[in-house]
């Protein structure tokens, strides 16, 4: 793939575009490049965090956010007018312009764009992609499935919203709303009252046959937030009728588990 690939940089918002094998080795090498270390919110995968190699700083327990001047889920904090490089929210694969200078993204399996393998490095200053071009490690097989995933995306984006619209009339207030603007379709997030309701959630959904995401296991306790937040997928072929019966049972468990 091209440093200067604008079928792939332009779709998201950005000029230069260079592949890498994985996000994290291209958060690696924006670390060499740049001698520049990561700030990483405490709720974020460990993995991400080693590669980035930052310092953990503290989240808010009901946002799920850190106040960081560039943050690692692709929100810019509004008091620093000095952020270069973003990344997107939780990994999922997807970038949101923002008024940053780069951004790294993951094409990994279960990523929104995803090609089961690889990452990339996006930009608007060139001399910064070539410095990351000499550290990138791309296999050109993929380029022609991340530019098809690109239009995937683009061709499914408005039923993922019309999926989010149900996850949200059918949930109502059941669960904890996490305030702030979501981004970009891929999940609806929300929060048990407990971390023993989240459990019982969890439980009875996944008997179910239903699917539901939980953070990783390795920050059960970590914080609050990583014991009781839940994700629901947004799919386009998430069906209404699988999002009302999965209501239906989590309105039920919270039943039982609040008090």
């Amino acid at each position: 793939m091209s440093w200067a690939d604008d079928e792939v940089a332009g779709p998201m918002g950005y000029t230069y575009c260079v592949g890498f094998d994985c996000a994290r080795n291209a958060m690696r090498a924006f670390r060499e490049v740049r001698n520049w270390a990561f700030l990483i919110p405490e709720n974020i995968c460990p993995d991400v965090a080693h590669a980035a190699g930052g310092a953990l700083e503290p989240i808010d327990q009901v946002t799920g956010l850190a106040h960081l001047p560039v943050h690692i889920y692709g929100y810019q904090a509004q008091h620093s007018p000095y952020a270069v490089i973003s990344l997107d929210p939780l990994m999922t694969g997807w970038v949101r312009r923002l008024k940053t200078e780069s951004a790294i993204i993951s094409f990994g399996r279960k990523k929104m764009l995803s090609l089961g393998y690889g990452g990339a490095f996006l930009t608007n200053d060139q001399a910064l992609a070539e410095g990351m071009k000499e550290k990138s490690h791309w296999n050109e097989f993929y380029t022609h499935h991340l530019k098809e995933a690109i239009d995937r995306f683009y061709d499914e984006i408005d039923a993922r919203w019309e999926v989010i619209g149900l996850w949200d009339r059918y949930l109502g207030d059941t669960l904890i709303r996490i305030p702030g603007e979501q981004l970009m379709p891929w999940r609806v997030m929300r929060r048990a009252w407990t971390a023993f309701q989240r459990f019982h959630i969890v439980e009875a959904l996944r008997q179910a046959g239903h699917p539901v995401g939980t953070n990783y296991q390795s920050l059960a306790n970590r914080n609050e937030w990583g014991d009781i937040v839940l994700n629901f997928f947004c799919s386009p072929t998430v069906k209404r009728v699988e999002i009302q019966e999965a209501c239906e049972i989590i309105k039920r468990t919270v039943g039982h588990t609040h008090g």
